[in-house]
């Protein structure tokens, strides 16, 4: 009998060894599957929330302000070095549907002719746009945040309206955003963003992985979550960032909208909504180049990875971690067959959350069809080393500027 029970004990400990991570990864996977289960049928909710917003805006009055009436938006711009792409914005706020909003741009450092475009739209649009010139370095937060503070302080909408100068927006951009805050509780809005395609496979990869990323965003936000969003596509009541105090107050961070949405979670005072429709749908300028993209992500990381929200924080590094892990463990899959169910999850899953976007929100369904399996995992390897770069807090250089972790 001494002899079965060492012969038992060898195979266990010595044969059998990896296998004591079956249950484990088994059981972490389902939580990993669970999890996205939930995001998408957030997504899901968001899409029929918008179809009764919209059923009920038609049966209302169709959709339009006159100039003159409603509430006053302001839509804030920071602006570095933005001369080539400032025209296109200011074209596409020239054609808003509704007229009553200001545009606050706010000149930051800028080196090149962003101020001289600028002054020639004031000229045109008169009192109806604010400039504000910084020269000043920030203290105790990151660029972008003082410089939205000093449109904020300039500012007199009781809505705020955010984008960025390489962004176009929609005609309907203003006047749908509006119609979100006839909700008394409403208290921040963010909707979709395309990214612009001329046809190559690096812009086209763009469009897909930030499609992806942002159904991450909007089906947590769908749950009644905010864990994250584009910044330059943003709405925000004037209300809840008095009450916050700016971005500013929010401390160093290299997210400040994902921040901010932490923040106001925290207040549990207002409702979040995530606009689906086209109308709210911004354009924005792909990367030049992939130490751009990189860096972008490295930063999105970093946001994620050390965000202040507890929930968004763990909820983030559980799913990037589960990501990083099913790569490296590849190698090891091809000995332990179980290890398989990992990488497969993390190509399924996050790429379910992918072509459900893609379905509601691409412009080009066929090309993303044809190149979805690619993109996929490009994807997996791609953020994967983007976390890893996030964990270790690599620096990086956003705008010409060299953020610190």
């Amino acid at each position: 009998m001494t002899i079965v029970k060492r012969l038992i004990f060898y195979y266990i400990t010595v044969n059998m060894k990896p296998y004591i991570l079956y249950y484990p990864v088994v059981v972490i996977t389902f939580a990993i599957i669970a999890g996205h289960i939930l995001v998408l049928l957030g997504v899901l909710l968001n899409r029929l929330r918008d179809l009764v917003f919209i059923k009920k805006l038609k049966t209302d009055s169709e959709p339009g302000f006159p100039e003159g009436s409603g509430e006053l938006v302001s839509v804030i711009v920071a602006a570095r070095n933005e001369e080539k792409n400032l025209p296109e914005l200011i074209e596409s706020l020239r054609e808003q549907s509704d007229k009553y909003f200001e545009i606050v741009f706010i000149n930051d450092r800028s080196t090149d002719g962003t101020e001289t475009v600028l002054e020639n739209i004031k000229e045109e649009m008169g009192d109806r746009v604010k400039i504000i010139v910084n020269n000043q370095d920030p203290e105790g937060c990151n660029p972008k945040q003082f410089a939205l503070d000093l449109g904020i302080e300039e500012a007199n909408g009781s809505i705020l309206l955010f984008t960025d100068a390489d962004c176009v927006v929609p005609s309907g951009w203003v006047e749908y955003y509006k119609h979100y805050f006839d909700n008394s509780r409403t208290g921040v809005v963010f909707g979709q963003l395309s990214v612009k395609d001329n046809g190559s496979f690096f812009e086209r990869y763009q469009a897909f992985d930030q499609l992806l990323l942002h159904q991450y965003n909007s089906g947590t936000a769908g749950l009644g979550l905010l864990t994250g969003c584009f910044g330059n596509n943003l709405a925000v009541r004037r209300e809840v960032i008095d009450a916050i105090g700016g971005f500013r107050a929010l401390g160093y961070t290299t997210t400040e909208d994902a921040a901010l949405l932490g923040a106001v979670n925290r207040q549990k005072k207002w409702k979040g909504r995530v606009s689906t429709l086209k109308e709210t749908m911004i354009e924005t300028a792909p990367q030049k180049s992939w130490k751009g993209f990189m860096s972008q992500h490295v930063r999105w990381n970093m946001g994620g990875f050390y965000a202040d929200d507890l929930q968004s924080r763990l909820g983030y590094r559980f799913i990037v971690l589960y990501l990083v892990f099913s790569i490296l463990l590849i190698p090891a899959a091809a000995i332990y067959p179980f290890l398989f169910i990992m990488p497969v999850t993390s190509f399924v899953f996050p790429g379910l959350l992918g072509f459900t976007g893609g379905l509601l929100y691409s412009k080009d369904r066929i090309k993303l069809l044809l190149m979805f399996i690619p993109y996929m995992l490009l994807f997996m390897v791609f953020y994967s080393l983007a976390t890893v770069l996030a964990i270790f807090k690599v620096t990086v250089k956003w705008k010409g500027t060299v953020l610190k972790p």
